[in-house]
Formats: structure tokens, C-alpha cells, sequence
């Protein structure tokens, strides 16, 4: 694998995109191909939120509010899905099928791609 995936139903759970974590892919093709990359694993959240607006809501189908939302899990959540209240659902362990159809819509992000977001990020990695 040579990028992360973004799953459109991440957005309705707190536990979302690794829980909002840094993937472990990630940090070891950072630390094997780009060892004088130091980055921070806090810098990461304003990334994520970056790397799921810029390339996986253009995917998803109209009628999906966003937030995002200070916390150590998911930071970019569903607010509502046509007009209805989505928040109630980031715990659920059974998705209603509405929901469910947005497993299917997800995006392989290349690793290029996250590491530019990296460097450009404004803590930026430190080389």
C-alpha cells in the first residue's frame, strides 16, 4: 500500500479515520523513505481534515454537513445528512443503511500527497 484510505462512513464515528490517529503506514514509510522528516503525530489532525475535504467529500453525494471538532479522536465528523441530524450516530454500532452506503465510497490517498500536506502544514515537519 502507498497511500492511506478514506472511508466516507469514517465521518459518522468518533473512532473515524484510525480514531484520528496518524496511520501506522504512514509513519513507517516516513521513518524507512523520508528519515530526516521529523514530524509530529499532534500536527496530524489539521492534515486529516485537509486530506478528507480536499479529496474525499468531493466524492461523497450532496446533502453531507461537516464539523470538525477539537478532541484525541475523529476531528472531521458528520453534522447532518440531508437536513437531518447526524451526530447521534458517531457511537452507533449499527449504521442505518443510509449511512452504510457511504462504506462503499472511499479514496487511496498516495503518500506523496499526505507528506506535501506535511511540509506544508503550519508547524510543518522539520527536515
Amino acid at each position: 500500500m502507498n497511500g492511506i484510505y478514506l472511508s466516507g462512513d469514517s465521518l459518522f464515528s468518533k473512532y473515524g479515520f484510525n480514531d484520528g490517529d496518524m496511520p501506522d503506514a504512514l509513519m513507517d514509510w516516513l521513518d524507512a523513505d523520508h528519515p530526516s522528516v521529523d514530524y509530529s503525530v499532534e500536527d496530524w489532525h489539521p492534515v486529516l481534515v485537509q486530506l478528507v475535504r480536499g479529496h474525499l467529500l468531493p466524492l461523497l453525494p450532496d446533502g453531507l454537513e461537516v464539523y470538525e471538532i477539537d478532541t484525541i479522536h475523529n476531528p472531521i465528523r458528520a453534522r447532518s445528512l440531508n437536513g437531518v441530524d447526524t451526530t447521534h450516530l458517531e457511537r452507533a454500532l449499527d449504521p442505518p443503511a443510509e449511512v452504510a452506503q457511504y462504506a462503499d465510497v472511499s479514496v487511496l490517498v498516495p503518500f506523496e500527497d499526505v507528506l506535501a500536506l506535511l511540509e506544508a502544514s503550519p508547524e510543518g515537519p522539520e527536515t
